[in-house]
């Protein structure tokens, strides 16, 4: 089959059912600041895997990894780990077994599509997490897909954001 028709038949034969946050960890390296204004600039660096794929009661569920690690000035600032399952149902689990064997569309499905889904809760959470740790105004930004630099492995992509 087509790479392309599998992959469309694919996207069209699966449905998001839940997304759930397995485990969100956060640590603030920064010192207690009482003032209002404690911005500050920070890099970040961003790493996501994708290493989990199974099917169960005809839904295939993958869990997703990001990795945050903020630096200022070479140090430590902050740094996460957090963790979702996301279950989609499938119409054809067949197809998602074809989908696994092509490493191309496994990283295409893994990365730019699964963040189209995650990404929106990803953003939240660290923002969330991060003001409830004393870091106010740290918002990730929206999600691009770059088609042209997909990823090396499936089990590892990094962003870097300043």
């Amino acid at each position: 089959m087509d790479k392309n028709l599998l992959y469309k038949e694919f996207i069209e034969s699966i449905e998001l059912n839940m997304i759930n946050r397995k485990k969100i960890f956060f640590e603030n390296h920064e010192e207690i600041s009482f003032s209002r204004n404690n911005a500050m600039e920070m890099s970040l660096d961003i790493k996501e895997s994708c290493d989990d794929w199974f099917v169960k009661d005809n839904h295939l569920v993958i869990t997703k990894k990001y990795s945050i690690l903020g630096k200022s000035k070479d140090e430590k600032n902050i740094e996460g780990e957090f963790i979702y399952r996301v279950f989609f149902s499938c119409k054809n689990m067949k197809l998602v077994e074809e989908l696994k064997k092509d490493e191309t569309l496994y990283r295409q499905f893994s990365f730019p599509q699964l963040n189209l889904y995650l990404w929106p809760y990803f953003r939240e959470d660290v923002q969330s997490t991060a003001s409830k740790t004393g870091i106010n105004n740290l918002i990730l930004p929206v999600f691009k897909i770059n088609y042209s630099n997909p990823p090396e492995s499936t089990c590892e992509k990094t962003e870097k954001i300043k």
